[in-house]
């Protein structure tokens, strides 16, 4: 079950980088003052991924530790601050850049090798046989 469940997860996860590309592409096009559609699909579908990487994550038999889980969580609405706060396109993607990097500094120093020795044992024990 929980290889099924991680497979249709990777239907919102496309989804949230279809709107992070499509945020992109229209802060990019935008003069002067970022537009609200651009902010809103930029964070909207960083938060979409976050969204579904954590319900993926939560089905595996060793998901990543409750902390990082947290993190996530937190990142996801700080993320959806953003298009009420930033008011020009390079402040919307610097934010969401310095959100983001903050959360991959965190899972890198929390998940160290030992994380990934479980991951990797867990990952033998989900594959059919």
């Amino acid at each position: 079950m929980p290889v099924v469940a991680f497979a249709y997860a990777h239907i919102p996860l496309l989804g949230g980088l279809m709107f992070v590309a499509g945020g992109v592409s229209v802060l990019v096009r935008a003069e002067g003052d970022a537009t609200p559609a651009g902010a809103w699909a930029l964070c909207a579908g960083v938060a979409a991924f976050l969204a579904a990487l954590n319900v993926a994550h939560a089905q595996l038999v060793a998901g990543p530790q409750r902390e990082v889980l947290r993190a996530r969580w937190v990142a996801l609405a700080a993320i959806l601050a953003i298009p009420f706060c930033a008011r020009t396109p390079i402040a919307v993607a610097g934010a969401t850049f310095v959100l983001l990097a903050a959360l991959v500094t965190f899972e890198a120093l929390t998940c160290g090798p030992e994380q990934a020795a479980v991951d990797r044992d867990a990952a033998r024990a989900d594959a059919p046989h």
